[in-house]
């Protein structure tokens, strides 16, 4: 599929966001919360996507006495802008042709698009406060986040496949629905295809450790 590649004139997003996190030259996506069920028991929770593959999440060490809320300061040259009312933009802009929205940090900060369509291909500048943001839009996209997540809700057809309990979540690079199952479960031959095939969807199975929910701070501490 053909894509017309064209660059707009800078839109400035309204609200002035605050700065969020420091900058990074590591090639990763801006953490974003994914749907996950607790295997059969057929609970929802939200879980970062780095915790699906068993992952911690990156802690970091406080100087004795200082509060528990404690956020050392970090010059304002090293922060990357909050992107929240750029995404909420994005969104409104191209509607139901959302197939995905996350940061890259090489070869510099900017934002991904992916849509579905060949329309709309190019660079956008936004004005975000006193940053201006590039933002990457990519066309061709099979499916749109909502029907990812469709997919994904569909558990009467992927416990067929996965019988014993499994974790998922969409993975907005990539267009695929990503299913977990614990290490050693054993699949029959072709449990992608026939899911990819059930659903009408790109499907991935990997194995991963169940995510958990740890005590606070403050909790073990007490103990």
């Amino acid at each position: 599929m053909k894509s017309s590649t064209r660059s707009t004139p800078m839109a400035t997003v309204s609200s002035a966001p605050r700065k969020t996190r420091p900058r990074s030259s590591k090639h990763a996506a801006k953490p974003q919360m994914n749907r996950v069920w607790a295997g059969a028991f057929g609970a929802t929770v939200f879980v970062a996507a780095a915790s699906v593959a068993g992952a911690e999440a990156p802690t970091s060490a406080r100087p004795a006495g200082l509060p528990e809320n404690y956020v050392p300061e970090i010059p304002s040259h090293e922060m990357e802008p909050d992107t929240g009312p750029l995404s909420a933009a994005l969104q409104e802009r191209f509607r139901d042709r959302i197939a995905g929205i996350f940061i890259e940090r090489e070869p510099d900060f900017h934002v991904v698009v992916r849509l579905t369509g060949d329309r709309d291909a190019g660079t956008l500048q936004y004005q975000l406060g006193e940053d201006r943001v590039r933002v990457e839009v990519l066309t061709g996209a099979s499916h749109t986040v909502d029907q990812l997540v469709a997919a994904l809700d569909d558990r009467q057809m992927i416990t067929r496949v996965l019988p014993d309990g499994y974790g998922g979540y969409v993975d907005e690079r990539t267009g695929y629905v990503v299913l977990t199952v614990l290490p050693g479960t054993e699949l029959a031959g072709g449990s992608e295809a026939s899911l990819s095939a059930a659903l009408g969807v790109p499907i991935r199975i990997i194995e991963g450790e169940p995510a958990t929910i740890g005590p606070a701070p403050q909790q073990r501490e007490e103990r």
